[in-house]
């Protein structure tokens, strides 16, 4: 399918009178889909998958309402160092509608998700409200413009390459 301008993600969809959650955007799903511009991601999606967003030329912001729900979120690691973040495809990520360049990552994440940020160059800070269990691993990899993070409690696991390509 070519999908084009912006398309929103529903948290549900129904079929046959049976409704169904969606909390994974799979392989591959909107490669090549150059035409489409944006794309609202729900709170309901817990995983990414190898290469959704590859090709898309034209795709300039993510769109999300539940950043613990994003910080959380899966994304397809296709190797020991490689992940696959749509933010390695996009101009923004957007906090109902706020661009985020200074993030405070929320009181309930407790464990950042592998490539949770890979790629973003947008982001300049982050901020840790409280104890961490863990970052995983890529989480800030080339971040090109990440020049502050601050840890307000302790954080036990800091995965392999999350810092790496950030100033």
């Amino acid at each position: 399918h070519e999908y084009r301008d912006t398309i929103l993600i529903p948290n549900t969809v129904t079929y046959r009178n049976k409704v169904y959650r969606i909390t994974e955007i799979g392989d591959y799903a909107f490669r090549g889909c150059s035409e489409m511009t944006s794309i609202a991601v729900p709170e309901s999606v817990w995983h990414i998958g190898l290469g959704a967003f590859s090709g898309c030329e034209a795709l300039k912001e993510i769109h999300i309402s539940n950043l613990s729900a994003w910080c959380e979120m899966s994304f397809c690691d296709v190797a020991d160092d490689a992940g696959d973040s749509p933010l390695n495809y996009v101009d923004g990520l957007y906090l109902n509608g706020e661009l985020i360049t200074d993030l405070i990552v929320p009181e309930d994440v407790e464990e950042l998700g592998a490539h949770a940020f890979e790629g973003y160059d947008k982001l300049r800070s982050v901020v840790f409200q409280k104890d961490i269990v863990a970052i995983y691993k890529s989480a800030f990899l080339n971040c090109t413009n990440l020049t502050d993070v601050t840890f307000a409690g302790d954080v036990e696991y800091i995965g392999p390459y999350t810092f790496d390509g950030t100033p």
